[in-house]
C-alpha cells in the first residue's frame, strides 16, 4: 500500500497485486484460445482477486473517493491489479 500527497488536503492511495495462474491452467487456456470459448478459470481467478483487493483497499481506506481499478499485463501469464483512490489527509 502506498500513498502520495496530491495537495495539502488530499492524498492518492493505492494497492497493487500481481496475480498469475499455474502452468497447467495456462496450457488449458491456450488450447481454449485456439478453439474458442470462455476461459472460466481465468474469470474466477480475476473475480476472486478483485474481491480480495477491493475489500483490502476499503478496510485500509474506508473514506476513499474517486476509486478506480486498473489492470495491466505484468509478464506473460501474470496480471497487475491496481486499486487507487483519493483520501483526505488525516483519514488514514
Amino acid at each position: 500500500m502506498w500513498e502520495c500527497s496530491l495537495n495539502k488536503m488530499e492524498k492518492i492511495v493505492w494497492i497493487v497485486r500481481i496475480i498469475s495462474k499455474n502452468f497447467m491452467s495456462d496450457f488449458i487456456a491456450n488450447v481454449k484460445n485456439i478453439l474458442g470459448g470462455r476461459l472460466k478459470g481465468y474469470e474466477k481467478m480475476l473475480d476472486d482477486s478483485l474481491r480480495e483487493i477491493v475489500e483490502e483497499f476499503y478496510e485500509k481506506y474506508p473514506n476513499a473517493s474517486q476509486v478506480r481499478i486498473e489492470f495491466t499485463e505484468f509478464t506473460q501469464g501474470a496480471l497487475a491489479v491496481i486499486v487507487h483512490g483519493v483520501i483526505k489527509n488525516g483519514d488514514e
